[in-house]
């Protein structure tokens, strides 16, 4: 806080960002001085993380791509079960819509 008895100049913390605010009697011009952010990650270690977060995102790409080649072979081989199913079933007549004309 700046000295109580001085009248040119009035310090506040701000209620959000904890930082300095600075207001001038004489104008009124209110300066914001923001609080110092620091996390204490330094450069290489944040490059660190976001190299082990893009190395699991392969992972889970590579996973989910070889789940989708799964479920598409079972749906193949689904397909071609009913489709031999039905070339083999005699009493079902296929009607060929191009007919009713």
């Amino acid at each position: 806080m700046a000295d109580p008895n001085s009248t040119d100049k009035i310090e506040v913390q701000c209620p959000l960002c904890k930082g300095t605010l600075t207001i001038d009697v004489a104008t009124g011009i209110v300066l914001h001085a923001a609080a110092p952010r620091g996390n204490g990650t330094d450069f290489e270690t944040a490059l660190g993380e976001l190299r082990a977060a893009d190395g699991s995102r392969e992972r889970q790409f590579a996973d989910a791509f070889k789940a989708e080649s799964a479920r598409r072979a079972s749906l193949d081989k689904k397909f071609e079960t009913a489709k031999e199913k039905a070339a083999a079933d005699p009493r079902k007549k296929r009607i060929n819509p191009m007919d009713y004309d």
